[in-house]
């Protein structure tokens, strides 16, 4: 295995004799130009500077941006670490400048961990820096390996350094990724990163094209050998989540990878999920409702039982729905805001301050959503209004 020398850094570089220490950027990425910061999540932006080789050993050096989200408090937190995925055109792995999976992030900070999201070398603001992720050969010669595992040291680097870290417990490090991310997470599992309790793949592959072979990925006789190869040295137990209407690998193709890695030796909760929405690839960035309740259960056997999916409470006996004028705080502002939310399709929600403010969201992860609005203003918010129920009782 490579050896990747890595160490943490601010956006201007400063050498030191001692071990590295992580330093948050103060300029690369401004708040303008990623829509905002959220102040409740203790969101940060740190760089990690790395050099691995990627595809014919071509080096490559880069600084790449790492979102970091924390609970209140001082930890020691336990951490996740999440891996985006791949998109198939050089222009959109251009974007966004960097990774945050806010809806996923704001989920495992409710369960009381530290979330980092690396925005790998090759995607974003270092996109047209080189691409050290490409496969190799064409067709079914096309070969993902070493541009996974060039992917997997990257993220185990963040891992490494954010383990030294006081607010960090470096004895329980979880990691999670979606599509190649998925298929990353797996190759760092099977580098046995210290302190790691479990992976969870979201729809893991490569070689994936819905537009010219749906749900038929390429070289996936590859991939097989892969997985196989990653179950032999996988020591920790994983989970993995798939669709059957998955449009860049279909269930065929997941059902043989999970039985090639637990063949190979690892331990694999295979989990295939009824058709979701048009593409069920898109489960992990839009059907939170879905996974989050199963990922509730899956960690618990870990000893994370504190809860990250929100469980809305049962109807009260406040007041009717359509009864605008019981509402606690009502002003005109909310008023209109509520007739907004009646006139919205389920799933809904709909949330008060004790100051008159409101929000108010519909479809996925709505309650996280209606929440987080005035969490980000730095505003309690509380549940009025959940699909056809009034929720409300009177906080203490």
């Amino acid at each position: 295995m490579r050896t990747f020398v890595v160490f943490f850094l601010a956006l201007l570089f400063v050498a030191c004799e001692s071990a590295p220490t992580v330093s948050p950027s103060q300029g690369a990425f401004s708040a303008k130009e990623q829509g905002g910061f959220d102040r409740d999540l203790r969101e940060q932006i740190f760089l990690v500077s790395v050099s691995v080789k990627g595809a014919l050993f071509h080096n490559f050096s880069a600084e790449i941006p790492v979102t970091v989200f924390r609970p209140e408090g001082n930890g020691p937190f336990p951490l996740v670490i999440i891996s985006h995925g791949r998109a198939t055109s050089a222009a959109a792995r251009a974007q966004p400048q960097r990774q945050r999976m806010e809806s996923a992030a704001r989920y495992f900070v409710r369960k009381g961990f530290a979330v980092a999201v690396p925005t790998r070398m090759g995607y974003g603001s270092l996109a047209s820096r080189g691409d050290p992720e490409r496969s190799m050969g064409m067709g079914d010669k096309e070969s993902y390996t070493d541009g996974v595992l060039t992917g997997a040291n990257e993220v185990l680097t963040v891992a490494s350094q954010l383990q030294k870290q006081a607010w960090i417990d470096p004895s329980r490090l979880i990691l999670v990724g979606q599509s190649v991310g998925g298929l990353v997470t797996v190759a760092c599992a099977s580098l046995n990163p210290h302190g790691l309790v479990t992976a969870i793949n979201f729809a893991g592959g490569h070689g994936g094209n819905p537009s010219t072979h749906p749900g038929v990925p390429n070289a996936w006789q590859n991939l097989e050998r892969d997985y196989a190869n990653f179950g032999k040295t996988t020591t920790v137990p994983t989970l993995w989540i798939y669709t059957e209407n998955d449009k860049f690998f279909g269930p065929t193709y997941s059902s043989i990878w999970s039985k090639a890695f637990t063949e190979g030796g690892g331990k694999c909760e295979f989990r295939l999920l009824p058709p979701f929405k048009e593409d069920g690839h898109s489960l992990f960035d839009r059907g939170n409702d879905t996974w989050q309740p199963i990922v509730d259960e899956y960690l618990a056997k870990f000893g994370f039982t504190t809860p990250g999916s929100l469980t809305p409470p049962a109807k009260s006996s406040f007041a009717e729905l359509t009864d605008i004028e019981r509402i606690p705080f009502l002003n005109s502002s909310l008023q209109s805001g509520y007739r907004e939310f009646l006139a919205a399709k389920l799933p809904r929600v709909f949330v008060i301050t004790k100051t008159g403010g409101w929000s108010w969201a519909s479809g996925d992860d709505a309650c996280s959503r209606a929440l987080a609005y005035q969490a980000k203003r730095g505003k309690q918010g509380f549940l009025y209004a959940v699909d056809n129920d009034v929720v409300w009782e009177s906080p203490r």
